[in-house]
């Protein structure tokens, strides 16, 4: 088995760097996500009406997108990573 000499294996702080980052991704977007279910989505009198089901439509959404956000993230630095 041959040893690349431009390995180094991936330390304990850049392991939490990355994963801070995709707290982040998913933080963002879920904030998002409940001000459309919570928010949006409480305005009117009715389960009904058009701001609830618009509420919930942008919160998942919102939910999707954050992470849909974070896998792409994740497949891409894995990507380069394997390329190092």
């Amino acid at each position: 088995m041959a040893t690349d000499p431009d390995y180094r294996p991936i330390d304990l702080r850049e392991m939490l760097r990355e994963g801070v980052y995709i707290a982040v991704i998913l933080i963002f977007w879920s904030t998002f996500a409940f001000i459309g279910i919570f928010g949006v989505a409480n305005i009117g009198y009715s389960t009904e009406s058009l701001f609830s089901w618009l509420g919930n439509t942008l919160g998942l959404v919102f939910a999707i997108t954050g992470i849909g956000n974070a896998l792409i993230y994740v497949i891409v630095r894995g990507q380069q990573l394997s390329e190092q």
